[in-house]
């Protein structure tokens, strides 16, 4: 038994890419570990957090982003997967790479968006980072229009 990396965003294609970690997980008998990285902690990358409204505010959305990891976990349980949902605080390509070494996953699965060239030339592309980043096969499953 060995495991699936599955990088979630809650953006549209969510819904693929649980499919796609359902018939690989029950194909190889492998466990899926769900994984969302939010924003890291203003404090950690040297920004002020701002007033308490400001921290309570981060503070709902990273509980409301576990949530839903959570539902989304329970979600391949019903369809017969072992699952895990981990939610983390940082560079994305970076910790989804890390977690990959981590949990020896054989596979590592994201989404793509097709935001265009341009956008990827100014802020880079998630993707192209992890496929940088990492020896593990990456699976990309683009979004459906």
């Amino acid at each position: 038994m060995g495991s699936i990396v599955v990088g979630i965003d809650f953006s549209r294609v969510t819904d693929l890419l649980l499919q796609v970690a359902s018939e690989q997980a029950k194909a190889f008998s492998d466990e899926v570990y769900l994984i969302h990285v939010a924003e890291p902690d203003p404090e950690f990358v040297g920004l002020d957090a701002g007033p308490p409204v400001v921290r309570d505010q981060l503070a709902a959305d990273l509980h409301k982003g576990h949530a839903k990891l959570q539902q989304l976990s329970v979600e391949l349980k019903k369809q017969g997967c072992n699952s895990t949902a981990l939610l983390l605080q940082g560079a994305v390509a970076e910790l989804l790479a890390e977690q990959g070494t981590r949990l020896d996953a054989r596979l590592l699965i994201v989404g793509s968006h097709r935001h265009g060239h341009l956008r990827d030339a100014l802020i880079g592309s998630t993707v192209r980072n992890l496929m940088r980043l990492t020896a593990i096969p990456v699976l990309v499953v683009p979004a459906r229009n």
